[in-house]
């Protein structure tokens, strides 16, 4: 548990430091494309600020500047670093770490919930979830409840069936990941019928665009699901 596993970033990861180290041209980072002109649009790839985009009937594609997430939908041209709404408050909640040790029952330090139920600190580990999940600090992982108003028990099953039972009580919405059970770069375990496998994120990101360069490199679709509908201004 106590061992850290070091992690080499692709080359995606260094594209969300290049954004924040890169200050005369200022980049854009695309998150997610959908619709006939995807191809054009991978993941991780950086455009400038000042750059204008074509999109076509059925495109929607998700970009990230230094303020927050932008959704832009075909058919239409669009500048493609137009400022958005994100409130910096947001953007520092979303990529600070939570020490899981200080979250008090029921109300922890995070983000309010947007387009409903989602992860209320982009560490967290949804027990309701399976699919990648990146994790800062493997030592301090947080599970995570959507529905917390009665008390009930999760096991985890690790891949080579080593089991681990956490309990929680009434209001109970956080728990510390159980010792037994250690988390490591691409351990796998099955938390209520869903499979997780982590990827430690190490070093942890220091701002928003490394955060999410990291999640695009490691394919942690749910955490990066919960970043553009918590900093989206959509237009």
């Amino acid at each position: 548990m106590r061992s850290i596993r070091s992690h080499s970033f692709r080359w995606l990861m260094f594209a969300g430091f290049s954004l924040a180290a890169t200050s005369a041209v200022a980049k854009v980072m695309v998150l997610r494309a959908t619709g006939p002109s995807a191809a054009s649009f991978v993941p991780g790839k950086t455009l400038a600020d000042e750059a204008r985009v074509t999109l076509k009937g059925n495109d929607e594609l998700v970009v990230l500047d230094a303020k927050g997430t932008r959704v832009l939908r075909g058919p239409g041209s669009f500048v493609i670093g137009r400022s958005s709404t994100a409130t910096t408050s947001t953007l520092t909640a979303l990529a600070t770490p939570t020490n899981s040790r200080r979250a008090r029952i029921g109300a922890v330090r995070s983000v309010p919930p947007v387009d409903g139920q989602l992860l209320p600190n982009i560490w967290f580990v949804d027990t309701a979830r399976g699919g990648t999940t990146c994790v800062g600090d493997p030592r301090d992982v947080t599970l995570w409840r959507s529905v917390a108003d009665k008390a009930g028990s999760t096991t985890i099953t690790a891949d080579g069936g080593a089991t681990a039972t956490v309990d929680w009580i009434a209001g109970q919405s956080t728990v510390a990941w159980p010792a037994a059970l250690p988390v490591t770069d691409h351990a796998a375990y099955r938390i209520a019928g869903s499979r997780i496998e982590f990827r430690v994120v190490q070093p942890q990101p220091a701002d928003l665009q490394q955060l999410a360069g990291a999640l695009v490199a490691n394919q942690c679709q749910g955490q990066l699901d919960v970043l553009i509908k918590s900093t989206s201004d959509k237009k």
